[in-house]
Parts: C-alpha cells; sequence; structure tokens
C-alpha cells in the first residue's frame, strides 16, 4: 500500500472545561456538579490526537496564547506526538465550558475561541503546507486555511474540511476542497435544514463528502461509492469531540491508503467506542471484527 500519508491540522484549538450534570437546569435556577475535568478540544486537534494514536504523523498550526493553557495545549499534544514546532505561541488561549447531561451524554457548549491564526503567526507556513500530504481544516482562520489548501491542491496532495458549522470565508474554501465531512449543525446553518445527504454536499464542490449522522451512523459518496454505515450500540457517557474523533479515525484509514469502505467502518467504530467513556482520547486499539 506504501508509506502512510501525513496531515497537517489548520484550526481552533481550545482548553475544554467539561461538566457532567444529571439532567440540564431551567434557567435561572441551579444544579450541583457530578463531575468534571478540563481536556484539549477544537476539531482539528482531536482529529490529529486520533490519527496519531493510529500511527499517523501529524503536525498542528492553530491559536496557542501566551498563557497557562497554551503550555498546556503544547505539552499535551506534543506527548501525542504531533509536530506542533510551527505554533507562535500569543495572546489569551480560547476555552469552552462543555455541560453534558449524565443521562443521555449529549452536551451544551459555550466557547470563547480565542484569536484567528493569520500567516505571520504561524513559523513557516509554507514549509508546514509542503511536508505535509494531506491539509486537513475545521474552516476558522480562513485566509491561513484558503492558503494552504491552494497550495496544497496545487501540489497534487489532498484537502479535507470538517464542516461543524458555517464559518465566515468559507465560500472561499470549499472550492479548493477534496473531502467534506458535514454534520447537522452544518447542514442548519448551510442549507436552512438537516435532511442533506452526503449526494447534496457534493454540489458544493467536493470530490467526495461524509455526512455524519449521530445515532443513525454516518455516510461517504463520491463518484464510485455510496455507502451507509450504521452506528455501534454503545451507552453514551459523554459525545464530546464524537465528531472530529471520526474526522480523524477516516483520515487514518485515508492516510493508509484503505478503501472508503474500510475507512468509514472504522471511523463510526472509533468514535462509537468514544462516546462509552469519559473524555476526548479513549480510544480503541483495534479495528472492528
Amino acid at each position: 500500500m506504501g508509506k502512510p500519508k501525513s496531515i497537517l491540522g489548520i484550526g481552533r484549538v481550545l482548553i475544554d472545561h467539561v461538566v457532567v450534570v444529571p439532567q440540564y437546569p431551567v434557567v435561572d435556577t441551579k444544579v450541583l456538579v457530578d463531575e468534571h475535568w478540563r481536556q484539549i478540544g477544537g476539531p482539528v486537534p482531536v482529529a490529529l490526537s486520533t490519527a496519531a494514536f493510529y500511527g499517523i504523523q501529524t503536525a498542528f498550526i492553530g491559536p496557542v496564547g501566551e498563557d497557562e493553557n497554551g503550555q498546556q495545549i503544547m505539552d499535551d499534544l506534543s506527548a501525542r506526538k504531533i509536530n506542533m514546532s510551527h505554533c507562535k505561541p500569543t495572546g489569551v488561549t480560547g476555552f469552552a465550558q462543555i455541560w453534558t447531561e449524565q443521562s443521555t451524554g449529549k452536551r451544551t457548549i459555550a466557547a470563547y475561541p480565542g484569536r484567528e491564526i493569520t500567516a505571520d503567526s504561524v513559523l513557516k507556513l509554507d514549509q508546514a503546507i509542503d511536508d505535509a500530504d494531506i491539509v486537513h481544516t475545521d474552516g476558522s482562520s480562513s485566509s491561513v486555511a484558503v492558503r494552504a489548501a491552494n497550495r496544497k491542491r496545487e501540489q497534487g496532495g489532498l484537502v479535507v474540511l470538517d464542516a461543524g458549522s458555517k464559518k465566515p470565508g468559507m465560500e472561499e474554501l470549499l472550492p479548493h476542497v477534496d473531502l467534506l465531512i458535514a454534520s447537522d449543525l452544518f447542514c442548519r446553518s448551510w442549507f436552512g435544514r438537516e435532511d442533506v445527504g452526503a449526494q447534496e454536499l457534493m454540489s458544493l464542490g467536493c470530490k467526495s463528502a461524509v455526512r455524519t449522522l449521530g445515532t443513525e451512523g454516518a455516510i461517504y459518496v463520491d463518484s464510485e461509492h455510496e455507502l451507509h454505515e450504521p452506528a455501534i450500540d454503545v451507552t453514551p457517557v459523554d459525545t464530546n469531540g464524537a465528531g472530529d474523533i471520526f474526522c480523524g479515525a477516516f483520515l487514518s484509514g485515508v492516510a493508509r491508503h484503505w478503501d472508503p469502505s474500510r475507512s468509514l467502518k472504522f471511523a463510526n467504530f472509533v468514535a462509537g467506542y468514544s462516546c462509552g467513556f469519559k473524555s476526548n482520547t479513549t480510544l480503541p486499539n483495534s479495528e472492528p471484527t
């Protein structure tokens, strides 16, 4: 199959404070917290952490701050074997408050995203792009994402967009995207409805598309395939980051030259498995049987 491809991720990075409550309180009331913890969040760093866990070479560019949270991000992601050498810490690190309902595993998020990434806030941006086979972005910091996507496409590489939601400048980025991975929230914000299939996502100009469907699994489509993978049976404990983990697992399959069916099955399994545990770093060590 050849040497695995390497991935450069460009996107937001946050410190998540995850709070577990028995049920969401109504407005202007109080509820006691069952447990809480801090973890690194953001679609791209979580995806890269997943890919790196499965042995893929990864590098990250994101808005890391010059503060305690920023140092935790640099240390933790480096420990996960993600190349952080292109990040130039400055300013304040973004954060998110994530309330997880214990009975359902569903979550509600309030986030401060921090600063945008600019070309002058990255060390050796073009070298980082050139060194990777795949560029993976969440669509934030659109000027850097577009520059990276355009340069990678010109080199014959692969550009992947985790479309978690509609972001400013995404219209300029989409023409450079090969693989679009879209959520319910993106479909609502872009199309005004959730009943959008992978085939319709292809109309945005990508070569292939994945539509994540939560408890219904995921679908994949390109010019030769139209696949559906049902969700695995799991009792949800924490669904935070499941979509990001899905992206990282799918990309690890792509990087290892797997066919779409195997990559989709693996991503669906890994994301579903992770929902049965606290945090966004508990992953299975093997493929589904």
